[in-house]
Order: structure tokens, then sequence, then C-alpha cells
């Protein structure tokens, strides 16, 4: 019986055939097909694995992006407002923007990428995505309209954020039972940004309710924290 391990062990991690050869007829198929067999499963499984790594690197490579900008919506926003427009704030939302959607086909076809976490949250895409949304409701119901970048690229960019929702959403993920902390448009305007009345921003946010709470459900599914600034 061990003869016949070591044969299909060798024949199968494409080793040839150790000490032995197969008899003439259907042993010689049997070997044939072993061995081609496991060339495509060893090819598949590096083929598998190796872009798998990848995608975890295209992960933490997005979550540093974001989390280099700021720890919440507002220090982003700080950061790039030059006094009368955020300067230089296009292109880092389109990066970010075709990160993500990288990131969220990785999802669709790596699933086993969702259990990649990292320890430090400005290296999680949870933390990030999250960051990302905020920061782009900030500037969609938070601020008045000619301050806002261009309003596709604004678009673009939380169309990726939902789509990333709604494949996570769809496998792994469940909307929590309450509403995150609302950001605190108090800082905004101490530093002179053209901010709408905490009514009308309010009521901007309980029109994306379901959205905020699949974020907060989200990360509390990794632990974290939510990323906040402050709370209303």
């Amino acid at each position: 019986m061990s003869d016949w391990f070591y044969l299909s062990g060798y024949a199968i991690f494409t080793l040839g055939n150790g000490d032995f050869a197969p008899q003439e007829g259907v042993w010689q198929i049997m070997t044939t097909l072993a061995t081609g067999s496991g060339m495509l499963f060893i090819t598949l499984s590096v083929t598998y694995i190796l872009n798998v790594l990848s995608a975890v690197t295209q992960k933490r490579s997005f979550a540093s992006g974001v989390s280099g900008l700021g720890e919440h919506g507002t220090e982003i926003l700080l950061t790039s407002w030059n006094g009368e427009e955020f300067e230089g704030l296009e292109l880092p939302l389109n990066t970010f923007t075709t990160q993500l959607n990288m990131l969220t086909s990785n999802h669709k076809a790596y699933p086993i990428l969702h259990y990649f976490h990292s320890k430090q949250p400005v290296q999680s895409a949870i933390v990030s995505v999250t960051i990302l949304d905020e920061t782009l409701s900030l500037l969609k119901f938070g601020l008045f309209n000619q301050s806002h970048p261009s309003n596709t690229i604004l678009k673009n960019a939380r169309s990726s954020v939902e789509s990333y929702l709604e494949t996570l959403q769809n496998s792994f993920i469940k909307p929590a039972d309450r509403s995150p902390p609302s950001p605190n448009l108090d800082t905004l305007r101490e530093n002179e940004l053209p901010t709408v009345s905490d009514e009308e921003f309010t009521a901007a946010l309980a029109d994306i309710d379901e959205r905020r709470r699949t974020l907060l459900g989200l990360i509390e599914s990794d632990e974290r924290e939510w990323p906040s600034q402050g709370s209303e």
C-alpha cells in the first residue's frame, strides 16, 4: 500500500514516477492524468495565493493613502482648504476611487480577502473607506455647492463606496442597529469653510442613514472604532 501512495505522490506533485514504472495500459493513463491534475492543482494554487497577496498589498496601499490625508473627514477637508477652495483634493479622490474599484473587484474574485485584518487602523481598508465616505458626505451635504470639487468626481467616488458596501453586505455584513456619530460642522465653521446649517446637514444625513449604518456595521465587524473628530 505504501508503494501506491509513493507513486501517486510522485505523480501528483509532478516529480516523476520515483523508483516505479506503471504497467502498460490503464495504469499509464492513470499516471498521466494524475500528473496533469497535479500540475493544474499546483499552478492554480500558486496563482491564487499570489493574486490574494497582491490584493492584500493593494488593500493596504489604499488604506495608507486615505489615512495619510487625515484620520477623519474634517481633517482631510481642513488640510486641503486654502481659504477659498479645496486645493489638490480632486487628484487623491480620483486615485482613491480607482483603488477602491479595484479593491471591490478583488473582493468579488477572492472573498477570502475579507478575512485579512491589519493590526494598525491606518492600514485598515474598512476604516479608510469610512473616512473617505464621511469626507464625501461632508463635501456633498455639509458645504455649499460652490466650494465643492467637481460633481462628477464626487458622484464617481460615492458610487465606488456604494459598490464596495454592496459587495460586502451581500456576503459578510449587516447594517448596525443604530446610527454612527454625525460629523461636527463647528470645526469647519471655525476655519471659515462655507457650511450649511446644522438642521439642513442633519436632514441630509437622515437620507443616507442606511448607508452610514452599513459602514458602522462594517467597522464593528472588524472590531474598530468609528473615525470621528467629534459628535453632535
